[in-house]
């Protein structure tokens, strides 16, 4: 057999080798499709199935729960043996003297709208913490990444990062309408943003988790274990909508968090994090709330939920240690925007006031973490 044949028979058993190849990897990707359709298919079947379970079960109490409790609280005589353990407390006054150990907290929530630092959180010592000089892997790949925060602009969520010399960095999710000084120029993303964020908060409020809270969960977790932050006593804050993504990351992590006026967690996110870490919630959390807030400590909507909850339907709600301070507005919008106007309001200054216009030697500067102190009476 001549040389050319031989050539040509090893070309046509290469051509022959690549079809079969090629017939192999399409067999393959077709089957790979397949597979993914079907579990797709079967998760939608679960999340349908399971969806009505995520209502079941109150917060705290339910008719059904005292009474299946009732035997253990005969033997035991405690009353978180019968009534759990005491979400609807009612929020204590927070007096004046111990309202002043959570001024910073605020101030850095505050500042997360359009951080402006200067008013609101150096004169506590506090600087940002230039992310543009860390490496990180694992964030979203749409986040962007800047000096002392980060912005996503497909989700709208925002963070901002400050750290003072003792080792403390307060991690503040932004509210509904923090996205609007990245946009200044534009109302219509404005109104963009508004309106995905309070998609976000009826889709939580009917028991779906939005994807922004796993989106924050997942910039915390990178956080905490980057090495930057290791031997750090890292807090997180927010008010509103960023106190609700504080308290999922603060309960996910096993975080201290600060939460102003908080939207309450919804019924599937309550689901999702559990009954264990809902439980540590108390040890967690602080809230602080103006009296009369709609969303974290109206008198008429709590009563209202109790009797949900009576019936053992989950409904939304803050978890933690919970406090109230007076309103210093009448509107129901107003007492529940300006937490940090409440807050200085209550500790004896004018509810407009700054921080950068209180003197440095007065007594809200320079004070301990609430969390590690017991409070002043």
């Amino acid at each position: 057999m001549s040389t050319i044949s031989l050539t040509k028979l090893k070309n046509l058993e290469a051509q022959s080798a690549n079809q079969v190849n090629t017939q192999q990897a399409q067999k393959s990707s077709v089957i790979s499709k397949i597979v993914n359709v079907v579990k797709i298919i079967f998760h939608l079947i679960k999340t349908v199935f399971l969806y009505p379970f995520r209502f079941l079960g109150a917060k705290d109490w339910s008719l059904l729960g005292i009474i299946l409790r009732f035997p253990k609280f005969v033997i035991t005589g405690n009353s978180e043996d019968l009534f759990g353990k005491g979400f609807y407390r009612r929020a204590k006054d927070l007096s004046p003297e111990a309202a002043k150990l959570y001024v910073k907290y605020g101030a850095a929530c505050a500042a997360t709208y359009n951080l402006n630092t200067a008013q609101w959180t150096e004169p506590f010592g506090l600087r940002m913490v230039d992310l543009t000089k860390l490496q990180f892997q694992g964030l979203p790949r749409s986040l962007e990444v800047y000096n002392g925060y980060v912005y996503d602009p497909v989700s709208g969520l925002k963070a901002m990062l400050n750290e003072d010399n003792c080792g403390e960095v307060i991690i503040s999710f932004g509210a509904i309408k923090t996205a609007n000084s990245e946009n200044k120029d534009s109302k219509s993303l404005q109104k963009k943003y508004h309106k995905q964020h309070m998609g976000n908060v009826i889709k939580s409020f009917v028991g779906v988790v939005p994807d922004i809270y796993h989106d924050a969960n997942q910039i915390i977790e990178i956080f905490k274990n980057h090495p930057y932050f290791q031997g750090k006593k890292m807090v997180l804050g927010g008010s509103c909508y960023g106190a609700s993504l504080a308290s999922y990351c603060g309960l996910k992590n096993n975080l201290k968090v600060f939460a102003f006026n908080p939207l309450g967690l919804g019924p599937g996110i309550q689901t999702e994090l559990g009954q264990k870490r809902l439980d540590k919630a108390e040890h967690l959390i602080r809230i602080v709330s103006s009296k009369n807030d709609f969303t974290s400590n109206h008198t008429i909507i709590g009563v209202f939920d109790r009797v949900i909850s009576l019936l053992g339907i989950r409904t939304v709600g803050s978890f933690g240690k919970r406090y109230q301070i007076p309103s210093s507005y009448n509107s129901f919008q107003e007492t529940h925007q300006y937490a940090i106007r409440h807050l200085m309001k209550h500790v004896g200054y004018d509810r407009t006031t700054k921080p950068c216009s209180v003197s440095k030697s007065d007594d809200i500067f320079n004070r301990s973490n609430p969390f590690f102190l017991s409070h002043p009476r």
